[in-house]
């Protein structure tokens, strides 16, 4: 299950994207979609070095798997 994440500016948790590069080596995450205009996850700021390695995954809106 991939943990829900907000892309801020500065001020979040700094992570480096492994998506393209080593998948398996990161944190699934996904980009928080908003629920009434409120967007709820925990603020990352990506960085190139020092930070949590994440790799961001595609979650279906319906729970079901991507088609």
């Amino acid at each position: 299950m991939a943990t829900a994440v907000i892309t801020v500016a500065s001020g979040g948790l700094p992570v480096i994207d492994v998506t393209a590069t080593a998948p398996r080596l990161g944190l699934p995450v996904t980009e928080a979609l908003a629920a009434g205009g409120i967007k709820r996850g925990i603020p990352v700021t990506k960085v190139a070095v020092n930070g949590l390695p994440v790799t961001f995954v595609v979650v279906s809106p319906t729970g079901g798997l991507p088609a």
